[in-house]
């Protein structure tokens, strides 16, 4: 779907790596738990806390992260065709 995850336990701490893979990237998305509440909610600069204690003890889906993280204005022509064609299709 033109997105990229990056699954950590905890957040990525090198600035370095997040500078280079996540910032300058806008089609990567570092998604992380562990810090609990202490961590911003939802999509924050390139990352994504999906800790259910700071989502009010429910489970994230995939599909909300990439829903948030990436609102259509930002999508290439191309992502919006392939998710227009492909809107309730859980298959992909």
């Amino acid at each position: 779907k033109g997105r990229f995850f990056i699954l950590c336990h905890f957040p990525i701490a090198s600035e370095e790596f997040m500078q280079m893979v996540v910032n300058d990237n806008s089609e990567v998305i570092n998604v992380y738990g562990h810090v609990h509440s202490n961590a911003q909610k939802g999509f924050y600069k390139g990352t994504y806390h999906i800790g259910v204690d700071t989502n009010n003890l429910t489970p994230i889906s995939i599909e909300q992260v990439w829903s948030e993280s990436w609102p259509e204005e930002m999508m290439t022509p191309e992502v919006v065709a392939y998710k227009e064609a492909h809107s309730g299709d859980t298959n992909n």
